[in-house]
C-alpha cells in the first residue's frame, strides 16, 4: 500500500501542491515526486535504505523551500478556528 504525501507552500496559490510516492517496481523502488503542474519526477533507489535517504533528502530540500505537508500546514489554522468557535475546551 503507498502512502502519498501532499506539500503545500503558504506563499503560493491553495491549489499549488507537490505529491509524493513510493511505488515498488521489481527488486527496486522508484520514489515520485508530481508538481502542481503534472510534472512527474522519479528516482530510482535499489533497496529501502537508499529510499530513506533519498526521501529525506526530498523532504528537506522541499521544507527548506518553504513547502509543509499539508496536514501539518493546515492544523495551525484549524486549531485557531476551532478554538475561536469554541469547539475546543481551554
Amino acid at each position: 500500500m503507498a502512502v502519498m504525501v501532499s506539500f503545500i507552500n503558504p506563499h503560493r496559490a491553495a491549489t499549488e501542491q507537490i505529491s509524493v510516492w513510493c511505488e515498488r517496481q521489481g527488486g527496486e523502488f522508484h520514489l515520485v515526486r508530481r508538481e502542481s503542474g503534472g510534472t512527474l519526477h522519479t528516482q530510482r533507489c535499489a533497496d529501502r535504505a537508499a529510499l530513506v535517504e533519498a526521501t529525506a533528502r526530498l523532504q528537506t530540500a522541499l521544507t527548506g523551500a518553504g513547502w509543509q505537508p499539508a496536514d501539518m500546514a493546515r492544523t495551525p489554522m484549524a486549531r485557531h478556528r476551532a478554538t475561536r468557535a469554541g469547539q475546543f475546551h481551554r
